[in-house]
């Protein structure tokens, strides 16, 4: 998860890196203990979270609309709901993409620039490791959703198969039963 200022080049809120340098610049000197920094970041923990009791109120109002379609309305909204879905992987992907770039011109402007003190020297090096600090967590994530994707996969194929399992078994189970009188 990104912290401080490297959640704003995330977000897309900060895209340059003169920007960038300067949150930067902050972070470092408050690392040398020159001055204190507030990154404008709240801590979940202090605020309270309405998202559960929100997200459940949304999901039983659905549920509600969904049990009360026809047949040809399921199949339009299901359709509906595919296009939605694909549309906002494309937005996801693209925004994914856009943020690669950011970080890698970034990258690219600071790797040409030629501080001309020693304390800028520190600062280059500072702001490019905070830099592939932010490339590498965003590489991290793919790699972990690529690794388990596979794994979702089988135990999808292994609960269908228990479940078609134990439907024939139970279907078997209630013919022995009608077949003989004394079940």
């Amino acid at each position: 998860m990104a912290l401080g200022h490297t959640a704003k080049v995330r977000s897309g809120e900060i895209t340059d890196l003169r920007d960038f340098a300067l949150l930067s610049l902050r972070a470092w000197r408050s690392f040398e203990g020159e001055v204190a920094i507030d990154y404008d970041v709240v801590r979940t923990e202090e605020q309270p979270n309405p998202y559960y009791a929100r997200k459940l109120e949304e999901a039983q109002s659905r549920l509600a609309s969904l049990k009360a379609m026809r047949a040809e309305e399921a199949a339009l909204h299901a359709r509906e709901t595919h296009s939605q879905a694909h549309s906002a992987w494309s937005d996801w992907t693209r925004e994914k993409k856009a943020r690669r770039r950011r970080t890698d011109d970034m990258l690219k402007k600071l790797k040409v620039w030629k501080p001309p003190t020693r304390d800028l020297t520190e600062l280059k090096d500072f702001i490019s490791t905070r830099i592939q600090m932010l490339k590498s967590e965003m590489n991290e994530k793919v790699g972990v959703l690529k690794a388990s994707a596979p794994a979702i996969a089988v135990g999808a194929v292994l609960a269908i198969t228990a479940w078609i399992l134990f439907s024939l078994t139970l279907a078997f189970l209630i013919s022995i039963c009608r077949s003989s009188i004394s079940c």
